[in-house]
């Protein structure tokens, strides 16, 4: 949020210069060139002042890029982050549902929910290799859409 206030600081800034400038430039005689030091000495306290806000602007917007810039690393770093638990969560999953194959090539007439789970995330995979949406798998399947789109999320 901090920010944002920074960068409607520094656009407003730019504004301001830009409508000094009009202002200036549009009091002023299209051909009248200052002709007496007395019209000169009028216009030196607004240059430097127009000065001034240009500086004071350009530290606004160089801290702006900065902070920009500090944010994309900080995503980036995030994203590497996350791409490497999602594949650690996956391997997991698939070590998983192999051991819950080989219990169930062991023991046939072991806990039926598990091999029914294991069917269940089978057809869930399938359908979803096929081009359904989460909610039609849904319909078929017989469970919530959340349930589907997880299931989905995790096997990738």
């Amino acid at each position: 949020m901090n920010r944002w206030l920074i960068l409607q600081f520094a656009v407003d800034i730019l504004l301001l210069l830009i409508i000094i400038f009009y202002i200036l430039r549009d009091s002023l005689p299209r051909n009248r060139i200052p002709e007496t030091a007395s019209d000169v000495n009028e216009l030196r306290p607004i240059a430097e002042s127009l000065n001034q806000l240009t500086t004071k602007a350009e530290k606004i917007a160089d801290r702006l890029k900065n902070n920009i810039e500090e944010e994309k690393r900080f995503g980036e770093e995030l994203q590497v982050i996350v791409d490497k638990k999602t594949k650690e969560l996956n391997l997991t999953i698939q070590k998983a549902v192999s051991i819950l194959r080989k219990l169930k090539e062991i023991q046939p007439s072991a806990d039926i929910n598990n091999s029914s789970i294991i069917d269940k995330y089978d057809e869930i995979f399938k359908l979803h290799d096929t081009g359904l949406s989460i909610k039609e798998i849904a319909e078929k399947v017989g469970a919530s859409e959340g349930e589907i789109e997880l299931i989905c999320n995790l096997r990738r």
